[in-house]
Formats: structure tokens, sequence, C-alpha cells
């Protein structure tokens, strides 16, 4: 895990289209949770492009999110 540390060393750092994909998951993210996607987007901006996180990020808000709209947190 020595990418954790060092940014540099992922891979979407090196690939122009890696970290673009990158950033539109973020915008993807902002789209259906605003306060979710600045976060995350300052994580990545800060500490370095990470699609991994940016993924799970996304995952994990398109599940509350459906959960919300099937009424589960009612």
């Amino acid at each position: 895990m020595p990418d954790v540390l060092e940014p540099v060393l992922r891979a979407e750092h090196q690939d122009v289209v890696a970290r673009l994909t990158v950033y539109v998951v973020n915008l993807i993210v902002i789209t259906f949770a605003a306060p979710v996607g600045m976060v995350l987007l300052l994580f990545n901006i800060l500490g370095g492009e990470n699609l991994r996180t940016s993924a799970h990020a996304l995952a994990l808000t398109g599940t509350f999110l459906a959960l919300a709209e099937a009424g589960a947190f009612a």
C-alpha cells in the first residue's frame, strides 16, 4: 500500500484519462449529493486523485439514495 502515502505512485497520477475519470466520478457524486461530492472533490485535490475512493463514495451515495427512496429511513 505505498500509494496511500505517495499519491504520485498511483496509476491515476500518470494517465490524463484516468485523472479525468476521477473528476467525472466526482461530478456525478456532486450531482447526487452535493456535500459528499464537495468533500470528495477536496480530498482528491489535496490528496491526489484516487479512483478507488471516488468509486466507493459513488457506490455508497447511490446505495443510500436508493434506500431513502424505498422508504428504509422512514
